[in-house]
């Protein structure tokens, strides 16, 4: 009886084993990222896909063996990617610009154009986008204000942004993010821009009050620099990344800009002052020297724009915008004429420029 039970028996056979065949309804072959560091002895069936050549060269018994029971050769990967966020849009706005109408003004624009470009992000499924306001006094503190889209309402993100639902986006926009009342109060507290260990990093400069007032465009630049180096991360990330570490206040680290895949600085300044420092310091050679400051130089996906603010909102003639590809562009050079520019008519311009600009920046990578 014996011999007779094993010469019926079935031969081991790796193609007939169901132990060596994975189900229909798993996923074995993995998304190849990272490459390799090098080779381990396995048994899971999730890394078959990365199993070496020459286990086939292996007689079938031996194969099965090995697969079920001693473990086989495979190709360790590297760490999974890590999924970047999206984009960061940070405004920047010194004392320097003057007076409060024009500050105004111009944080009211502000407002609008990333109302419209975070639903232009939403209907592109980049949702997972944070928008930053800077506001410096002429003492070089600062006041910070900072959203996240992903805070939106499910609901707000998942249905398209179209037709009559444009005006309920924008109320859930300012009340959701949080924006009212702290982006729009006139008495918020400034903090001094600070170094990661507590330690002031930007003091005015000597007589910076009456620098302020004239509307110097150095230490401008400089708290804006300052300003964007003591940049911390935002807490409110943890609720969306919970395979991150929750931190506290106290455990605040360093802005992460590595993290995003776009990121945009916008700058703003006085108009008065677009062309201190002569032909030297205009277009390209004024926007490169922000971009080293900024420490965004030469890194794709980070660009940095100005846009020169007049003392009078009406005076068409001083607005311009600065970026990448419009160097040095008056926003009003060839228009209608000055007594039917006013302040609205002002505003969409801005607010066009802005956005054009932006998701061209978006479509090059």
């Amino acid at each position: 009886r014996l011999k007779t039970r094993i010469s019926k028996a079935r031969p081991l056979s790796f193609h007939a084993s169901p132990m060596t065949q994975p189900l229909r309804h798993r996923e074995v072959r993995r998304i190849k990222e990272g490459g390799f560091s090098g080779i381990y002895i396995t048994r899971r069936q999730e890394d078959m896909g990365d199993i070496l050549l020459s286990e086939f060269v292996n007689p079938p018994v031996v194969l099965a063996d090995r697969l079920i029971n001693n473990g086989y050769l495979a190709l360790r990967r590297q760490a999974k990617r890590e999924k970047l966020r999206d984009v960061m849009v940070l405004g920047l706005m010194p004392a320097e610009v003057q007076p409060k109408l024009s500050v105004d003004f111009i944080k009211a624009c502000w407002l609008d154009f990333i109302s419209r470009f975070g639903m232009m992000l939403i209907q592109n499924r980049r949702v997972r986008s944070e928008f930053r306001w800077l506001e410096g006094d002429r003492f070089g503190g600062i006041r910070s204000c900072h959203f996240l889209l992903q805070d939106l309402a499910p609901g707000f993100i998942e249905i398209p942004v179209e037709g009559d639902w444009r005006p309920l986006f924008r109320r859930e926009f300012l009340t959701a993010l949080g924006w009212l009342p702290l982006y729009l109060d006139t008495r918020g507290k400034f903090e001094p821009v600070s170094e990661d260990d507590g330690k002031p990093k930007y003091q005015p400069l000597q007589e910076g009050v009456k620098q302020v007032r004239r509307g110097d465009l150095e230490s401008a630049q400089q708290w804006a620099f300052a300003a964007w180096r003591s940049q911390k991360e935002n807490l409110l990330w943890a609720f969306h990344e919970p395979d991150k570490p929750v931190l506290s206040p106290q455990q605040e680290k360093r802005l992460e800009i590595d993290r995003f895949a776009f990121v945009h600085l916008m700058l703003f300044l006085p108009a008065g002052k677009r062309h201190e420092g002569g032909v030297s310091m205009s277009g390209a050679a004024r926007l490169g020297a922000l971009s080293s400051g900024f420490g965004i130089s030469n890194i794709p996906g980070r660009s940095v724009s100005v846009t020169w603010v007049p003392e009078q909102i009406n005076v068409s003639r001083e607005w311009a915008f600065d970026c990448r590809e419009k160097r040095d562009s008056l926003l009003f050079s060839r228009e209608k004429p000055v007594q039917r520019i006013n302040g609205h008519y002002i505003a969409g311009r801005l607010v066009q420029a802005w956005r054009d600009y932006l998701l061209k920046e978006l479509r090059n990578g």
